[in-house]
C-alpha cells in the first residue's frame, strides 16, 4: 500500500481513495504478469480484497479474509479516524 514497508510516500497533499488503492493492486498483478492470484486479505486488506473482486473478479483463484468485517458503519469509522476529520486524514 502507499506510503507502507518500501514504498513511496505519496506526500503530505495525497488526498487517499479506495478507487487509488484498487487501481494500485491491479497494476501490482499486471506488473507481475499475474493473472489469477490466490489473495489473503487481514483487516483493511480484506476489505480492498473484496472490493477488489467485486470489481475483477476474473482475477482471483480465491480469497481468504483474516480479522476483515463486512462493512465499516459510520461509528466505527470515526473511531478509525483517531481524532482525525476522517480516517483518510489519519491515514495522511
Amino acid at each position: 500500500m502507499r506510503g507502507h514497508g518500501q514504498s513511496a510516500d505519496p506526500g503530505p497533499n495525497y488526498v487517499w481513495s479506495v478507487d487509488d488503492l484498487l487501481n494500485d493492486m491491479k497494476g501490482f498483478l499486471d506488473a507481475l504478469g499475474l493473472d489469477r492470484v490466490h489473495y489473503v486479505g487481514e483487516s483493511l486488506g480484506g476489505i480492498l480484497g473484496v472490493a477488489f473482486a467485486a470489481r475483477c473478479p476474473e482475477r482471483f483463484k480465491t480469497m481468504t479474509l483474516c480479522s476483515t468485517p463486512p462493512a465499516i458503519f459510520p461509528p466505527i469509522q470515526k473511531m478509525f479516524a483517531v481524532g482525525y476529520e476522517n480516517w483518510e486524514m489519519a491515514l495522511q
